[in-house]
């Protein structure tokens, strides 16, 4: 069972219903959701590849996935848009088991990151996520460049 604060469960309500298909039959799932605060997974079962090891895609989606499940557990709903802008991974060991990420940001770090987008309508959000297996050994790391809008500015821009 999910350990989620009551004033997030409207997100995974609404993240089960918007969930995209290739997500939803990845067996991705949140395990944890506070402010500021979320723990993602995705299991070994559909996400196994030719050799027995975790799907490098896989891997992935769960990062990719897992910061923006961190912004909506950090921003009010509704304010901004997320989109994926470009992330960099390097995977540094096979998982063979269920995978883990556990992401958290200060209040005043988020401050910071959002700060310029507030100032001009749109910018750059950037985190670094790790992946662990169930025995916590890290099994890849990215950094992940997320663009963030307002919603009063989206679209009135040409992305």
């Amino acid at each position: 069972m999910a350990e989620v604060d009551e004033k997030y469960q409207w997100l995974i309500e609404q993240f089960d219903q918007m969930m995209i298909p290739v997500v939803r039959s990845s067996g991705f799932a949140v395990e944890k959701l506070k402010e500021r605060e979320i723990t993602v997974s995705m299991p070994m079962g559909p996400n196994t590849n030719h050799v027995g090891i975790m799907y490098a895609g896989s891997l992935f989606t769960l990062i990719e996935v897992a910061g923006g499940v961190l912004f909506s557990a950090t921003y009010p709903a509704g304010v901004y848009t997320l989109i994926t802008k470009g992330i960099s991974i390097r995977y540094v060991k096979p998982s063979m088991t269920k995978t883990y990420c556990h992401l958290t940001i200060s209040k005043e770090e988020a401050e910071a990151k959002i700060k310029p987008v507030d100032e001009r309508g749109r910018g750059n959000w950037i985190i670094d996520v790790t992946a662990v297996d169930e025995n916590e050994v890290e099994v890849c790391r990215a950094n992940c460049n997320y663009y963030a809008l307002t919603n009063k500015e989206l679209g009135k821009m040409s992305l």
